[in-house]
């Protein structure tokens, strides 16, 4: 799936490339959220042509856009997954524009929850674990900036 220019693709898709081109946003948690807002942006614009299904045109967007972001820095492993997670095609048939919308919205914000209760949980099974003469060796960057 190719793309003429930059004028095609969302702009949040655009600011993301250029962010994780420039090495602004590392870790995959980072590119899993920087994923997941930009399409709760790109869905939210969204306008579904006429003639044209929902579900399909949507999913051939998202996957151009990706596609994009691809060509600015390899996609991690969360970005595929975080997108796989809406599953775009998955929407039943007949669902009106507005209610897929909602659906979708809904699917991000609880992904981005998830992520957030699973670092929270990491940290305090580690903090029971941790006692106060204890060495702890951290590698991690965590940047994201929106």
């Amino acid at each position: 799936m190719c793309f003429r220019d930059e004028s095609e693709i969302h702009p949040a898709f655009v600011q993301l490339g250029a962010q994780l081109q420039n090495g602004v946003v590392r870790g995959c948690t980072a590119k899993a959220v920087g994923v997941m807002r930009a399409l709760g942006l790109l869905v939210h614009d969204y306008k579904t042509p006429e003639h044209t299904e929902m579900r399909r045109h949507l999913a051939q967007l998202v996957q151009q856009h990706m596609h994009y972001l691809d060509t600015r820095r390899a996609n991690s492993v969360s970005m595929v997954q975080a997108v796989r997670s809406l599953r775009i095609n998955s929407l039943p048939y007949g669902t009106s524009e507005l209610e897929a919308k909602a659906l979708l919205a809904a699917a991000t914000e609880v992904f981005l929850q998830k992520l957030e209760q699973d670092a929270q949980s990491v940290a305090l099974n580690l903090a029971d674990k941790m006692a106060p003469a204890d060495t702890v060796l951290v590698y991690s960057l965590l940047v994201f900036i929106w």
